[in-house]
């Protein structure tokens, strides 16, 4: 008997190989699956621009990376003696606002380095509620906690989301023609927006990615939102504040990523890596002992023999 009502994974038109560089962005969610990726060492940028959570941040910033065109200190904006930037969240922020302008512009560039050499790009949208600044149509990635005067807060339309993606994907693929795209949306539930609220605008991001599927080619969808929603319904699969997924609730979606669109080789590298991770990972209760010294010994040949076979693959934690 079936306790759960399974997402049927329709199989894309491609396999994912670690052979090939992969950028992802978007919303917290992209930071999780990310993580998985990087511990197996795959060749992945995951969000050099920070958190991003609604598309139209996800494509200015892109868009920004694309340009080539760096900020500028008059593009900063300064409170309680930090300086900020509208397109990126506070991990960029610094009294320094040299400091700002060199991190923000270091990631700008990773990020058109990534969108020039990745075979796949996954973006992650986790709303379409965006804030706008008021008397400009800009819209902000954080409003790193200025008066919300300063602020109109509005849900994007589903036109408004499809013209900004397919325009966003035209302008990527000037510079690299034979990416592929694969759509998510964050299973985070904005519950601060009210529970209709935060069906509506999953309900604008799910319609205008269908739509985006439907007119623009080598662009796929995979149903994390639908996943969680259904196999996964029980809280315990949530964390402690019943909006974000737990852990386990991670590793299933990571699971069921991999079953959608891996190549049988890339999970049995997958696999190995993350045997070797686990290896790396493990802690004596003694240290530096004959036995500790071997086991480390035994790992860095394991290793070496893997990354030998395997000379595409980057070892992060190292």
């Amino acid at each position: 008997m079936e306790f759960t009502t399974k997402v049927q994974l329709n199989k894309p038109g491609f396999e994912l190989s670690p052979q090939g560089q992969m950028l992802m962005m978007g919303s917290c969610f992209t930071d999780n699956i990310g993580a998985r990726f990087r511990d197996a060492m795959w060749p992945v940028a995951v969000n050099p621009c920070g958190v991003q959570f609604n598309p139209a941040s996800i494509c200015r910033v892109l868009q920004r990376a694309l340009s080539d065109c760096p900020m500028v200190e008059t593009e900063l904006v300064e409170r309680d003696g930090l300086w900020h930037s509208w397109l990126f969240d506070s991990h960029f922020s610094s009294a320094d606002k040299a400091e700002v302008i060199r991190n923000v512009n270091d990631a700008l560039t990773q990020t058109r380095n990534a969108l020039t050499q990745s075979s796949v790009v996954i973006l992650t949208l986790g709303t379409s509620w965006v804030y706008r600044l008021v008397g400009t149509p800009d819209v902000v990635s954080n409003c790193h906690k200025f008066p919300s005067s300063q602020f109109e807060r509005y849900r994007l339309t589903v036109d408004e989301v499809v013209a900004m993606l397919v325009q966003t994907i035209a302008s990527i693929r000037e510079i690299n023609p034979e990416v592929r795209i694969i759509f998510t949306v964050s299973p985070i539930r904005h519950f601060k927006d009210g529970a209709h609220q935060n069906m509506l605008s999953k309900s604008t991001l799910l319609l205008a990615i269908d739509q985006v599927c439907q007119v623009v080619d080598r662009v796929d969808y995979f149903p994390a939102y639908e996943i969680v929603m259904d196999e996964l319904r029980d809280y315990r699969f949530y964390a402690a504040d019943m909006v974000h997924p737990s852990e386990v609730a991670i590793e299933y979606l990571w699971q069921r990523f991999r079953e959608w669109c891996f190549s049988a080789d890339a999970n049995r590298a997958t696999d190995e890596a993350l045997r070797l991770r686990s290896r790396l990972n493990h802690r004596f209760l003694t240290a530096d002992t004959a036995t500790q010294q071997a086991f480390r010994a035994q790992t860095d040949k394991l290793l070496a023999e893997f990354l030998s076979r395997h000379p595409y693959l980057r070892p992060y934690f190292l």
